[in-house]
């Protein structure tokens, strides 16, 4: 027999004295009841995407009453779940949502529903599933046991769980059963919870409603943030509840008294709508008083009912078989100022035994499991018998456990503070000892933050050196299993915690050999979410004493990378430099110093000469390193690259990944080891002065993922160096694209939202650069757009530029002189500088705006020469360069050296399309030819021109690149108007265009059937 049935027999075995039943349902509330069905109906029908509600009262007022009413009439197929925050609980992260869901999903399970959401949650969650698995293990039920999570940054990490999390969300939550969740008590909301909020309001066929005491919610209160910033973007509505009207309080005190509607009727000619019992005018009716006593607040009317029946003040005549009062005895009785204080009153009355057990099951929870009560109170459960009976504790709606909850809030409350601290402490310690005994070790991490917050309270009553560290321990699993959800808030209390109980052990002993390791855990994990929670006057007082303490250089590495990495998320990037620069000196490695450029480009110079590219594919062969010492020397150089990359400086950036590769030729890979040889092959190219050994290089990096799919958080990187950079010299374009869409997916599953951006615009240009059609482009660039502008405005600036030339071509109307923008913008910033130079010069080619170029080539020639240094762009912006110098008509009065030096780079760019074209000729072949042909030109040899450009478009057409094919055409008319054949420059002219239409590109054929007069097509 379960431990409430035994309650229930008890209760039931005693006399069958009539209880006066206070009527459980809903009073005044039928404005509010419509209204929100009206937006459940509307996101249900599909007319709203997601809604968030708000119902906010008075404790008491009744918020959890409507929604229970709400849920039994929501009969439309979803689902309905509910969670409540505990006032007690605050530290638990995610503690309502996580029990909304478990017991959704044993719902799922119970009603066989598995194969309704296995597809779905294998799809969405894809490689992320074993997060929500940690967060909610019921979930392995549905869709069986998965990978290991894969490590990714800190910064990472918040990204991808609250992904996962809306992914999660969004199975449950679609058109054909919507989800509503209803968090109870959220003026308790844990920050995590908070945090988490606005994203799960990207999801569609959702409602969140929210409960929400109104004087406890108040101008600080953090929930208000949270509520404002989503009003912003997302349908809201708030519902505030008041309290019961005299006509409410009619037809609750008739129900629960079970008489005649007309005793109790109001009699609406008193002034004070005071209610009358007809047959006796002069005397106050019962209800009257109920709402003069308590304000109208249901809670407490029930209170004071069931109070005034239990000193028979309220009685039961079974001779005339109907409740009677006297309502002069009512008004003379001292009524409780409050509901708390009746409460009080009537717990008092209770045995001092009965008050322990009571406040004992107040401890363990809002909820609680009576066989736990049990464990802890030996006949505890026996002992609430009379509050069960009372009503102020009720059996939960879970029937498959042994769980009883208090009534409300205010209930557990009172019940709480029935014993001292001292007491209470005693008792906490008695739970989290029982509940670590008793739960399994495979399913502690699912409990292991209440345990932990009883231990909290506890603190005192740890006193024994084995129990302090034991529990320290126990600390830091909970900090690890926090930080994992990225609760870091919380997570840094049980570190702190941690270090709390190790200190009482003794300074000296603390970090002696025996407990060294834990101590300098929960130090280093402390720092790291303390500077993530943007904690940072306090993590700086840590650092110097942690670093003092640490035992080797290897644990110090370990903290300065964090130090680092503190000093990157503040974008103070030459102290991020400075401080690991520093840590690879005292491990021994040479580095030079930031702003030591000569040093930068020898160390750069001797890695170089140093890196053997025959022994790259050895590293597919090689163990994985599991040394410390290595693994950290390579975690800081790759925290030097990311710092030095957002200080523009690919000397150093190209050295740490240089140093990287070295290192893991002589000691073996590891995390960094791809990253490092894709990243370094994006400038190997000009540093090495060989494009294909750049190839090489960032093949065996895609190469050594691909051997280890559990490196799928490198994938970004190596995508990103790869793809956009040395691929091409080695691959058709198409499998750069390729590559580039496999790295935005990783990115985003992993939460890597940075490298999403930019993989986001790669993909748009290099989409045009591979011949796409434009309509494909535009579709492209129209979600990548919108994507940059929410998730990282200096891409977004940076791709606008960027595309601006693939804009004008598909855009009917050619851009206009007046349209352009100067080429030396002093407002943008130097890489943005860089691409509208960029931008402009591709623009001038395909539209012959050559002029203004040709004036200014000496001043932008020198920035795009060292800045765009590998991938499309750069292959690109050469070839339109070179083009525009050959094919420019200069004027008889323009400087002769000037014209010479023009002349000659272009002669250097068609070196190196040469070198190139042998590399790939998918990808320079055509451009080659297009090249050779307009130097022949200009050289006055027209046939060996026309034979190029023939050559170009057989090439152009047999690659299927459109936009060098019309390129072809194109050239070959103007070549035939040069020669005065205007029949064939039609012709070639006339195909040009219609191979631009082809290729979507509606604004290079207007503009060259504007300049040609050609005859529409």
């Amino acid at each position: 027999m379960r431990m409430h049935e035994q309650l229930d027999d008890d209760v039931d075995g005693e006399s069958k004295k009539p209880l006066l039943n206070i009527s459980k349902k809903l009073y005044g509330r039928e404005n509010e009841t419509t209204s929100i069905m009206e937006t459940l109906e509307r996101v249900t029908t599909g007319n709203l995407q997601s809604a968030l509600i708000t119902i906010n009262g008075y404790s008491g007022i009744g918020k959890t009453t409507l929604i229970k009413n709400i849920q039994q009439q929501y009969h439309t197929p979803g689902h309905f779940i509910v969670g409540k925050y505990d006032q007690f609980k605050r530290d638990v992260p995610f503690h309502p949502l996580i029990q909304a869901f478990r017991e959704l999903i044993v719902t799922v399970v119970k009603n066989s529903m598995i194969n309704v959401f296995k597809e779905q949650l294998e799809k969405l969650l894809s490689i992320n599933a074993q997060i929500m698995i940690d967060v909610i293990p019921e979930l392995e039920m549905i869709i069986g046991p998965q990978e290991p999570t894969l490590h990714v940054s800190p910064q990472e990490s918040v990204i991808r769980f609250k992904k996962t999390f809306r992914d999660f969300v969004s199975a449950f939550a679609q058109p054909s059963h919507p989800l509503i969740i209803f968090l109870d008590d959220v003026q308790w909301v844990d920050q995590s919870t908070l945090s988490l909020m606005s994203d799960l309001m990207l999801c569609e066929n959702l409602v969140i409603m929210l409960a929400y005491r109104t004087n406890e919610v108040v101008k600080d209160h953090p929930l208000l943030d949270v509520l404002t910033q989503i009003e912003k973007k997302h349908f809201t509505q708030s519902i505030a509840l008041e309290p019961l009207s005299v006509y409410d309080l009619v037809n609750l005190v008739s129900d629960s008294l079970q008489s005649e509607s007309g005793t109790v009727e109001p009699n609406l000619d008193c002034q004070d709508y005071e209610f009358k019992v007809k047959y006796d005018s002069d005397q106050h009716t019962l209800a009257s008083i109920l709402s003069r006593k308590t304000m109208g607040n249901p809670l407490f009317v029930s209170m004071l009912l069931s109070d005034l029946c239990n000193d028979d003040l309220i009685r039961y005549n079974s001779i005339n078989n109907k409740w009677e009062w006297s309502s002069d005895d009512i008004n003379e009785r001292r009524i409780s100022d409050g509901v708390v204080e009746m409460i009080q009153f009537r717990f008092y009355k209770l045995s001092l035994e009965s008050q322990h057990a009571l406040s004992t099951a107040a401890c363990i929870g809002s909820v609680f499991d009576v066989e736990l009560l049990e464990h802890v109170e030996p006949r505890g459960g026996l002992l609430l018998s009379p509050l069960v009976k009372e009503g102020f504790i009720v059996v939960t709606d879970n029937s498959s456990t042994s769980e009883m909850q208090f009534l409300h809030d205010k209930v557990h409350q009172v019940a709480y503070g029935l014993v001292d601290m001292n007491e209470r402490q005693k008792i906490k310690l008695k739970i989290a000892q029982t509940l670590l005994d008793t739960t399994p070790a495979t399913e502690l991490d699912n409990i292991i933050f209440v345990i932990m917050n009883h231990f909290i309270c506890a603190f005192d009553l740890i006193k024994t050196t084995l129990e302090l560290y034991s529990t320290a321990k126990l600390a830091l699993r909970a900090g690890l299993c926090a930080k994992s959800k990225t609760a870091y808030f919380i997570s840094s209390q049980y570190f702190q915690f941690g270090i709390d109980l190790m200190t009482r052990i003794g300074q000296d002993v603390m970090w002696s050999v025996n407990f060294y390791s834990s101590t300098f855990d929960l130090y280093l994990n402390l720092c790291e979410v303390l500077y993530l929670s943007k904690q940072f006057d306090q993590v700086n007082k840590i650092y110097p004493y942690l670093i003092q303490q640490c035992n080797n250089e290897v644990d110090s590495a370990y903290v300065y990378v964090i130090q680092s990495c503190q000093h990157e998320l503040l974008q103070d990037y030459t102290t991020s430099v400075s401080i690991t620069t520093n840590s690879l000196k005292k491990l021994g490695i040479d580095f030079p110093e930031i702003n030591d450029c000569e040093g930068i480009k020898n160390k750069l110079d001797q890695e170089t000469r140093q890196l053997d590219v025959d022994q790259l594919n050895l590293l597919l062969e090689y163990p994985e390193t599991t040394c410390p010492r290595h693994i950290v020397v390579m975690q800081t150089l790759m925290s030097i690259w990311s710092a030095a990359a957002c200080l523009g400086n690919p000397e150093m950036t190209s050295l740490c990944c240089c140093m990287i590769i070295n290192y893991s030729i002589r000691h073996g890979v590891c995390d960094y080891t791809g990253p490092g040889l894709a990243l370094f092959s994006y400038t190997a190219g000009q540093v090495t002065g060989s494009y294909k050994n750049a190839y090489l290089l960032g093949k065996a990096g895609y190469d050594l993922i691909n051997k280890s799919p559990t490196k799928t958080s490198s994938i970004p990187k190596v995508c990103i160096g790869f793809s956009a950079g040395p691929q091409l010299f080695g691959e058709p374009i198409s499998k750069s694209v390729a590559c580039m869409k496999l790295g935005l997916e990783t990115s985003l599953k992993c939460g890597n939202i940075p490298y999403a951006t930019y993989l986001a615009h790669h993909i748009v240009t290099d989409m045009f650069f591979s011949g796409e059609h434009l309509t494909n482009v535009k579709e492209q660039y129209d979600n990548c757009m919108c994507f940059l502008e929410q998730n990282n405005p200096f891409i977004y600036i940076y791709a606008q530029q960027c595309v601006r030339p693939i804009v004008s071509l598909w855009t009917p109307c050619a851009p206009s002189d007046t349209n352009d923008t100067c080429f030396k913008n002093l407002h943008l910033s130097p890489l943005h500088r860089l691409i509208n130079q960029y931008a402009q010069v591709v623009e001038a080619f395909y539209f012959e705006k050559t002029e203004q170029w040709i004036l200014i080539s000496d001043e932008c020639e020198t920035e795009l020469s060292l800045l765009l240094i590998g991938g499309c762009k750069v292959a690109e912006v050469a070839f339109c360069r070179a083009m525009i110098y050959l094919g420019h008509d200069y004027p008889h009065d323009f400087d002769p050296s000037h014209k010479q030096q023009c002349l000659s780079r272009a002669d250097a760019f068609i070196k190196q399309y040469t070198e190139w074209s042998l590399s790939c000729e998918e990808n320079f072949s055509y451009k080659l030819q297009l090249l050779l042909g307009e130097k022949a030109r200009i050289s006055g040899n027209e046939v060996q021109a026309h034979a190029h450009f023939k050559t170009a478009l057989s090439l152009s057409e047999k690659y299927k690149m459109k936009h060098y094919e019309g390129m072809s055409y194109e050239l070959l008319g103007k070549l035939s108007l040069r020669l005065n054949k205007t029949e064939d420059a039609l012709f070639y002219l006339n195909c040009a265009a219609v191979t631009y239409s082809d290729w979507g590109a509606e604004g290079k054929r207007n503009w060259l059937s504007t300049k040609y007069k050609l005859a529409a097509q």
